[in-house]
């Protein structure tokens, strides 16, 4: 049996990520921390494995707890700057943002820590929680089955700002396991898609075409186009997928996508309303006898929590 031990720091003089992929973050991270008149509270827990040479990192959770001033607000634009600039590194097969505010349906999410389901780190709690995480695949990994997740999140509440003068949020940083039904649905596109002797399908490339469809919003410029992407996740999911693992992965889309939707009030009541009746006959055709139905109907029930 491997022996594994677990750190328990209180405190880090450097930030100890390592890899050159996280470069623009890496780096970004440390001038905030080490910034005048930033007052940050470190929690970190890393986990490794000591029966190996080179002390492979089995989980890692790292929070930043910082409070700035309303005048150095410009710490946080150069995070998100630097997230913007990772974005398009290899590695990266996820990039989300959300900006909270009143009557913006808060957009919650896990950031998994280590091998299971058991530990995470959550984002996005608060309908006032602004922020950006980005997914890369750790570069160490002959695998390419773990990754680090990376994110910012702020309090973007005007009032509270006002009265205080000051911004609270986080920094985290977490090391997991990609999770199972996104691994299972990429390595089934691979199956099928790939050519012997290809060197160009990979795992990385199939992360990121998916993420640019089903992922990233930016492109959706009218109401028309909304209910395209809606219809083609919906497609996705009802054919076949309402008992399989890939259908997590798109209900998940589903849900940032109408989070996304409603954020950027690109839908209106008639579409609105369209897009809640099928999510509701969706929800119908899941199986709540069952772990995998069960999830399916919770990001999809959300997804209507958000159209509201």
């Amino acid at each position: 049996m491997k022996q594994r031990i677990l750190l328990l720091v209180s405190f880090i003089c450097l930030l100890s990520f390592g890899a050159k992929a996280q470069e623009n973050i890496k780096s970004a991270f440390e001038k905030f921390i080490k910034a005048k008149n930033v007052n940050v509270t470190k929690s970190i827990m890393e986990e490794r494995d000591f029966t190996k040479k080179s002390l492979p990192l089995i989980s890692k959770a790292e929070t930043y707890n910082f409070i700035i001033k309303q005048k150095d607000r410009k710490l946080i634009s150069e995070v998100v700057n630097a997230f913007e600039k990772d974005r398009t590194n290899k590695d990266t097969y996820l990039f989300l943002t959300h900006t909270g505010g009143h009557g913006v349906p808060t957009n919650a999410r896990a950031l998994f820590v280590g091998n299971d389901r058991k530990n995470a780190v959550n984002i996005g709690i608060d309908e006032m929680q602004s922020w950006q995480l980005i997914c890369l695949i750790d570069p160490a990994d002959y695998t390419r089955s773990h990754r680090y997740a990376y994110a910012i999140e702020w309090n973007n509440d005007p009032k509270q700002q006002q009265l205080s003068g000051k911004i609270r949020g986080r920094l985290i940083v977490t090391y997991s396991r990609i999770p199972d039904e996104v691994i299972n649905a990429y390595t089934n596109q691979i199956n099928t898609t790939s050519k012997p002797g290809s060197a160009n399908s990979s795992l990385n490339d199939l992360f990121l075409k998916k993420v640019e469809e089903f992922g990233s919003y930016n492109f959706i410029r009218n109401k028309t186009e909304a209910l395209t992407a809606f219809e083609a996740l919906k497609t996705e999911f009802l054919k076949g997928n309402t008992t399989t693992s890939t259908g997590s992965t798109i209900t998940m889309s589903i849900y940032t996508l109408c989070s996304w939707l409603a954020e950027k009030k690109m839908v209106d009541s008639d579409l609105r309303q369209k897009m809640r009746d099928d999510l509701t006959m969706m929800i119908n055709r899941c199986d709540r006898n069952n772990d995998l139905g069960r999830s399916h109907i919770g990001y999809l029930e959300l997804a209507i929590k958000a159209l509201k």
